[in-house]
């Protein structure tokens, strides 16, 4: 390749080239279908929240490759399990023995307090996302002009 023509870079965030842009594409694609599900599951189930709890539960756990997952809620100072997806009979008894549990003062605030940094962490990954778009866009935008200028002679 000549000197004066840049050195093509692989694209992707996950990793090099067409491999880590494939990986996204399926990992967005399995997002996609459990979303088409849930929200099937939703219009199919009008007013009964639990089968929607139980698709949430084996999205999540299929889509982060789990050997089980389960869903906790807060119901006013009580903690309870409300869905689950891949739990052996004896791991789904040992939750139901702890499960429901009150909920202390401490862990209620400390709930709030993450939550609140996941909203805040969400928001700046919104942010951060939407600056490195703008300047994947200006790259771009740039990358088209450099054909306009003529090569640096070598010194």
């Amino acid at each position: 390749m000549p000197a004066d023509q840049p050195t093509p870079h692989p694209v992707g965030t996950r990793g090099e080239g067409v491999e880590g842009l494939s990986q996204e594409l399926s990992d967005a694609l399995d997002q996609q279908a459990a979303t088409a599900q849930i929200l099937r599951v939703i219009s199919e189930s009008p007013g009964n929240l639990q089968p929607v709890l139980d698709a949430i539960a084996h999205s999540a756990n299929r889509l982060c490759d789990g050997v089980f997952s389960a869903l906790f809620r807060l119901e006013g100072e009580t903690i309870q399990l409300v869905a689950h997806d891949g739990l052996a009979p004896e791991q789904l008894e040992a939750i139901r023995r702890v499960f429901p549990v009150r909920a202390t003062r401490e862990g209620v605030r400390l709930f709030h307090e993450i939550r609140e940094k996941s909203e805040a962490l969400a928001a700046l990954n919104a942010t951060l996302e939407a600056r490195v778009a703008a300047q994947v866009t200006q790259l771009e935008r740039l990358g088209r002009l450099k054909r306009f200028f003529s090569p640096s002679s070598p010194s």
